[in-house]
């Protein structure tokens, strides 16, 4: 009987770790993947500010590009739209999160004139 009992207590441990496993890694992502000083720093970055000052807020970008992109297009058409309109000469990224891409756009004279973030 106590055998019965145990291969019971198993399965449903079994069962409830397949049915919240997403929720658990979700969660395990969020405490230990995500950048929360790239996500804070990020709203107090103006409009304005310059390069160096950006740099300073967010650290290293993980890319430069004269291309505009978040980790997806659908849902994000308006940030697109913004940035073609900017006129932003080139884009700084940071991948601070699982899922986040964090953009910074900049004009000719290394002033930000967009910043942006999206992500899937």
């Amino acid at each position: 009987m106590r055998s019965k009992r145990l291969k019971l207590a198993l399965a449903i441990v079994v069962i409830l770790l397949l049915i919240f496993s997403p929720f658990i890694y979700e969660a395990i992502s969020v405490l230990y993947f995500t950048n929360h000083s790239i996500r804070k720093n990020f709203d107090s970055v103006q409009i304005g500010a310059s390069r160096e000052t950006v740099i300073a807020k967010l650290g290293v970008p993980d890319k430069q590009d004269t291309k505009f992109h978040l980790g997806q297009y659908e849902g994000f058409e308006q940030e697109y739209a913004r940035a073609e309109k900017s006129g932003s000469k080139y884009y700084l990224f940071w991948y601070g999160e699982i899922d986040m891409v964090y953009v910074v756009g900049f004009n000719d004279k290394n002033r930000v004139i967009i910043k942006s973030r999206g992500g899937t």
